[in-house]
C-alpha cells in the first residue's frame, strides 16, 4: 500500500506495526516499508482482513494486491482482459478494470524512469547491502559449520553442522559422498538442462523494428574475459552459435567485488521491445 492511500483511508502513523524485512523491485536498492497495517477488504459478499506493507514512494497505483488475497477469494485474473472473476454464494462474480487506466498508469510510471546509458564497463561502487548479502555460507549460518573436503580441488567441499554427533556426522558425510554426482560445483557443470524442467522465452512485440547495436570496441582485458566466458558456456551447452541478421546486442563487462570480470549482455533495446504487464496485481507483493 502506498502512503498516499494509507492517509486517504484515515490511518495515522501510530496505526503502523513494525516491519523489518525489505521489499525489492521498486528501486535499485531494497526499500524498507514504514510498517504494516491490517485492512478489511470486501470483494462482493466476501470480507477478508488483509495485511499490507506501507511504502512512501511516488506511484500511479494505490495498492498492490498480492497472491495471498487472490488465493483467499479463489480468484482467476486475466491481465489481457483486465478482468477478475471469483466464486460466491450467489454464483460467479467479476470485477472489470479499465484498459485505458492501466495503460495510463504504466506510461506515467515509465516516463519517470531515467533512460539507461549504454556503457562498455560498469564499476559497481560499495553500497549498503542486507546483512547477509554476498557473505560466505559459513558466515550466514546460525550454527557453527565444519568444512568437509571432497576430492582434490580446494574449492570442492561440503559444510555441515558442528553440532552433529559422531554417528550423525558420519552418516551425513557418507550420504553426500555417495550422491556427489548430483551436485554442480559451478554453473558450467550443468550442461543440457532439459527444457521440460525450465525454459525462458522472450515476449518480443512483433511490431517493433529489430535493432542491431553498433559494434563497440572492448579493451584487451575485457576481450579475454568475454572469450573465456563464451568458451565455458559453449562447453556446457548453455549457448550455441547462431546467426542473427536482425537482433544483435553488445557484451557488457562488469567489474566484480573480488576483482574478476563478469560478462553480461546489453539488452537495453531488446527489453524495450518486450511488452510489460500493465496490470501486475498478482505478480507483486504488497
Amino acid at each position: 500500500m502506498y502512503y498516499k492511500m494509507f492517509l486517504k483511508l484515515d490511518f495515522m502513523d501510530s496505526n503502523l506495526l513494525p516491519s523489518a524485512y525489505p521489499l525489492f523491485g521498486f528501486k535499485v536498492n531494497p526499500e524498507y516499508p514504514l510498517g504494516k497495517v491490517t485492512v478489511a477488504i470486501r470483494t462482493g459478499t466476501k470480507t477478508l482482513d488483509m495485511e499490507f506493507l506501507v511504502v512512501k514512494l511516488p506511484s500511479s497505483y494505490n495498492i498492490i494486491m498480492r497472491r495471498t488475497w487472490l488465493h483467499a477469494i479463489q480468484a482467476v485474473s486475466s491481465t489481457y482482459h483486465q478482468l477478475l472473476r471469483f466464486p460466491t454464494q450467489h454464483g460467479i462474480k467479476q470485477i472489470r478494470g479499465s484498459q485505458k487506466s492501466a495503460k495510463d498508469c504504466y506510461l506515467t510510471t515509465s516516463d519517470k524512469k531515467s533512460k539507461e546509458l549504454e556503457v562498455n564497463s560498469i564499476e559497481i561502487l560499495d553500497r549498503e547491502n542486507l546483512e547477509d548479502v554476498r557473505k560466505l555460507p559459513i558466515d550466514k549460518a546460525i550454527e557453527n559449520l565444519v568444512q568437509i573436503q571432497f576430492g582434490h580441488e580446494p574449492n570442492i567441499f561440503f559444510l555441515i553442522g558442528a553440532c552433529l554427533n559422531f554417528n550423525e556426522r558420519q552418516e551425513l558425510i557418507s550420504f553426500l559422498v555417495n550422491n556427489s554426482n548430483v551436485f554442480a560445483w559451478t554453473p558450467y557443470e550443468m550442461p543440457g538442462v532439459d527444457p521440460i524442467i525450465v525454459q525462458h522465452r522472450l515476449n518480443v512485440d512483433l511490431k517493433v523494428k529489430p535493432i542491431i547495436q553498433k559494434s563497440r570496441q572492448s579493451a584487451a582485458e575485457h576481450t579475454s574475459a568475454i572469450v573465456e566466458e563464451v568458451d565455458k558456456l559453449l562447453e556446457a551447452s548453455a549457448i550455441r552459435e547462431v546467426n542473427y541478421p536482425t537482433w544483435l546486442s553488445n557484451t557488457v563487462v562488469v567489474k566484480k567485488k573480488n576483482g574478476s570480470w563478469g560478462v553480461c549482455m546489453d539488452f537495453t533495446n531488446l527489453n524495450k521491445a518486450c511488452p510489460k504487464d500493465c496490470f501486475p496485481s498478482h505478480e507483486s507483493t504488497g
